[in-house]
């Protein structure tokens, strides 16, 4: 547990991606020459720089750019997709050359001869149900979408959408 006496005040809290963007946002950051969370800090919430000018949070990615939009972190680092996907007022000030996501739309093999374009209404079991309903609307559909982030395969078989976009 991180006790108040132990935290610069006046550090900037940088919010960071626990999972797959960890140690390639560590590496970015220490590229730049920013100094890295100290050691093990045992099961501590928010980490101190090994020099105390930077304090960091391991966050779940999705929670990143809510703890910035209400300055719970002054900055963070998270994917594009989940940036947009949570609708946050925040700023995106780059892109990083990691994380890449490519958002991909699949149906039915056995029906090759619909183009997805002509269903008004398809169901979508997604785990992006915001970026989907924007993609449908801007080309004139209106989605049915369920959350899922069940692997698109096993979606297709469990809630039978017409479509999966994971």
């Amino acid at each position: 547990m991180t006790h108040a006496g132990d935290l610069a005040p006046e550090s900037l809290l940088f919010a960071l991606p626990k999972g797959r963007m960890a140690d390639q946002t560590l590496e970015l950051l220490q590229a730049a020459g920013l100094p890295l969370p100290a050691g093990d800090q045992g099961r501590r919430l928010i980490l101190n720089s090994t020099d105390g000018a930077l304090r960091y949070v391991m966050a779940k990615p999705v929670d990143v750019p809510t703890y910035v939009e209400y300055g719970a972190a002054d900055l963070g680092v998270c994917g594009l997709d989940t940036l947009r996907e949570s609708r946050r007022q925040v700023y995106e000030p780059l892109l990083l050359p990691f994380g890449r996501c490519r958002l991909s739309l699949a149906g039915p093999a056995d029906q090759p001869d619909v183009p997805l374009r002509y269903a008004s209404q398809p169901r979508v079991a997604t785990k992006y149900p915001n970026l989907t309903e924007e993609f449908f609307r801007a080309r004139g559909s209106t989605p049915k979408s369920s959350r899922s982030t069940a692997p698109s395969n096993l979606a297709r078989w469990l809630a039978s959408p017409t479509i999966s976009w994971t």
